[in-house]
């Protein structure tokens, strides 16, 4: 797993390609934050290794959240002693996220945005002012998908000129006032950059980006 460095106190690493359902493939990226005396990971690596806080992550330390189930059971098996920290859905999690401060990382918050697909855990990261998405944002790399799935995908949303909301997302965003003011927390944040599992990051102006993501609301 190779990191690079994306701003104070955050780290992404690219991820292998995962198959969804119908066949779709997806890109993934997961983001490391540093908090407190851990590191949480939005969608993990199948890969962890051990982590160390003073150089960045690397060999030693430990792991303490992971926000997502993919992999979850690699991560428990490199961080025995670590607590999980998982969305709401996320079964094999030691501890449910709700909305607020992440348990244990008082410089993290999460913001639980309804969707009747999958409520993500959207999280905001203090020390770097980014917004974390895993799969409520995306955006494939151009000629990603052929034939039908390119149709599809197009259609969707999820291969526009920047990262955006799918179309089956905003169908299953249900509660619009629930959304709406899980938006306004996330723009009152005012984050500079963006994070996403399926979308290449945002490494300024992200309000500004997030603002247009959600006009849809």
């Amino acid at each position: 797993m190779t990191l690079r460095p994306l701003g104070p106190a955050l780290w992404l690493a690219e991820g292998p390609t995962i198959r969804g359902a119908a066949g779709f493939r997806f890109p993934t990226r997961m983001a490391i934050l540093e908090a407190e005396d851990a590191l949480v990971a939005g969608r993990p690596h199948p890969r962890p290794g051990r982590s160390r806080r003073a150089a960045g992550p690397g060999p030693a330390h430990h792991i303490a959240s992971v926000l997502h189930r993919t992999w979850i059971g690699t991560w428990r098996d490199a961080a025995p002693d670590a607590i999980l920290v998982g969305a709401p859905g996320v079964i094999d999690a030691d501890l449910t996220v709700g909305d607020g401060p992440v348990p244990g990382h008082p410089d993290l918050e999460a913001v639980l945005f309804p969707n009747k697909i999958a409520t993500e855990a959207v999280l905001l990261h203090a020390a770097s002012r980014t917004v974390v998405f895993t799969d409520l944002v995306q955006q494939m790399p151009p000629g990603w998908y052929r034939g039908w799935r390119a149709i599809v995908a197009r259609l969707d949303r999820m291969t526009g000129p920047e990262p955006a909301v799918p179309r089956k997302f905003r169908l299953a965003t249900r509660d619009r006032p629930g959304a709406r003011a899980a938006l306004a927390r996330i723009l009152n944040f005012a984050p500079q950059r963006l994070v996403a599992a399926h979308a290449p990051p945002i490494e300024r102006d992200a309000k500004a980006h997030v603002e247009r993501l959600f006009a849809w609301l």
